[in-house]
């Protein structure tokens, strides 16, 4: 693949001559040799050249998000109300999703089982622009993790499904299709998990071949597994390092960064790959080859119990190497790609927006939201919500925040969509672009969180967080509201906000249109 002509003029960050010497032991490149943001964000555009083939174990992630006000009575255990279900591919699926949300072409070759888990898969892979070549096995159960979650805490899980080999009959169509797929494709990615689909000795035969013309990425519970296909790098956690290396998996810090430092020939050597990049959580990652060892730091963040970060992370990191990035800017990209992940509750994936909006972006993911306010509610606060267009700011809407501050401790402010407020207010609205909305609300000591939504009103958003208030001003009949009637329905209550005479966005447009002209 040539690739696009953006990449074409990034500068490599490599150094061709041999590392530079290192101001500590364990950086190999000074930070000005490392990609910056700026760069990272013109890699992005280019993503959407890739074609990513993933190869490996899948599943159904499911969440079930409830509350709990009792006991039960038949043993003493808490009784969940179940209030919304979520459900997502996992394993080398999310992988795939993660390749088609950052903009690649994204297809999949996996084994599943004959029923209708499998089913409800395809429908998850489809919808989220991933090609699906799906090998059922007859009399097989795929597999489903379904996590009971309440209050924001992971109450119970429970696994289901048929795992272990495959027949070789199996393994032979698979080794066959990777053969034909990966002819189109720009790099591999290889999801194992240990659930049957890798453990023949067809595919690694037919794996070991395209990592001779293409990147091979390595994404396994047991890396050292794969060193006979010669990858081109593998992407191990710290748990998989520790254990290849003999170290206390319990390490952190620093402390882990020099261990592997110490060791980066015996981890070479063991996984028989080119590059290994060991993933840190919180102390970022670890570019391990020839050369030494690079280390990518990352922003401390919150987990928001999240699934699949590793996912992602291959994902990022395949897609980058895909279009010709050179490994320090893929890896740099990955690693930025899972903090993003690392943020959202459940089964998450990472966006090309999310990447060049960066994390300090004012307008939060329903899945951000969501975690904060979980815990908010984990630390006794009770919540306000409200919503609107807020497109022009004017003293009725410092109003309205103001009252909505008085009535709990977070308010979150809900924007319509741009297309949402032109629905409503014509096609000369809104006048400031959704982000710059929200930016402007978010600046405010009174609104904590600023989330958008599409019309007709934001039901699903109130459902998932469940406000303890809904405010909203006096100029509409709050009872009949769609997005009231679901406060209530929680147990909820509303407060209606007294209207400042002639305050409106309205009113100030029309004041400038009729000072247009007029002297300064």
């Amino acid at each position: 693949m040539n690739g696009p002509p953006e990449l074409q003029k990034l500068p490599n960050t490599q150094n061709p001559s041999g590392p530079s010497k290192p101001s500590h032991p364990w950086n190999l490149q000074a930070a000005s040799d490392d990609p910056d943001r700026w760069q990272l964000q013109r890699l992005v555009p280019s993503l959407a050249w890739g074609r990513v083939l993933v190869v490996g174990d899948v599943l159904l992630d499911e969440w079930l998000q409830g509350s709990c006000a009792r006991i039960a009575r038949e043993a003493p255990v808490p009784t969940v109300t179940i209030g919304y279900r979520d459900a997502a591919p996992g394993g080398g699926g999310n992988t795939a999703v993660n390749v088609a949300s950052l903009g690649g072409q994204a297809r999949l070759i996996c084994t599943v089982g004959d029923d209708v888990v499998a089913d409800e898969l395809v429908g998850h892979l489809r919808r989220r622009g991933v090609d699906p070549s799906l090998v059922r096995v007859p009399g097989r159960r795929t597999v489903a993790k379904r996590r009971v979650v309440v209050d924001g805490h992971v109450l119970a899980r429970f696994d289901e499904g048929d795992t272990g080999p495959t027949p070789e009959a199996i393994d032979i169509e698979v080794a066959e299709r990777v053969r034909a797929l990966a002819q189109s494709s720009d790099a591999v990615v290889v999801a194992d998990y240990g659930l049957g689909t890798l453990g023949g000795a067809a595919v690694k035969e037919a794996l070991a071949h395209v990592g001779t013309r293409i990147p091979l990425v390595v994404d396994a519970h047991d890396v050292c597994a794969w060193s006979g296909v010669n990858p081109g790098v593998v992407t191990p956690n710290w748990s998989e390092t520790a254990d290849i290396l003999g170290l206390d998996p319990r390490m952190m810090g620093q402390a882990r960064i020099e261990r592997i430092w110490g060791h980066r020939q015996r981890l070479m050597a063991a996984t028989g790959s080119r590059q290994v990049i060991a993933t840190l959580d919180g102390d970022g990652a670890l570019i391990v080859d020839a050369e030494g060892v690079r280390h990518i730091p990352t922003r401390r963040v919150v987990d928001e119990h999240s699934a699949g970060a590793g996912d992602t992370f291959a994902a990022a990191l395949a897609l980058s190497l895909a279009v010709g990035a050179p490994m320090a800017q893929a890896a740099h990209l990955a690693v930025s790609a899972a903090t993003v992940v690392v943020q959202r509750p459940g089964t998450a994936t990472c966006s090309a927006a999310d990447l060049v909006a960066g994390p300090d972006t004012a307008l939060l993911t329903t899945e951000q939201l969501a975690g904060l306010c979980r815990e908010h509610r984990h630390a006794g606060r009770t919540i306000a919500f409200t919503n609107g267009c807020f497109d022009v700011l004017h003293a009725g809407h410092v109003a309205s925040l103001r009252a909505a501050a008085e009535q709990a401790d977070v308010v979150v402010v809900a924007l319509d969509s741009d297309a949402g407020v032109r629905a409503v207010k014509g096609p000369g609205r809104p006048v400031n672009r959704l982000a710059d909305r929200a930016a402007v609300l978010a600046a405010l000591d009174t609104v904590d969180h600023v989330v958008s939504f599409d019309r007709p009103a934001p039901v699903s958003l109130i459902e998932m967080i469940r406000p303890d208030v809904y405010v909203k001003g006096e100029d509409h009949d709050i009872s009949t509201l769609p997005e009231a009637q679901a406060v209530t329905r929680f147990g909820g209550r509303l407060h209606r906000v007294p209207l400042l005479p002639d305050r409106s966005t309205s009113s100030v447009i029309a004041a400038c249109a009729a000072a247009q002209g007029r002297p300064a």
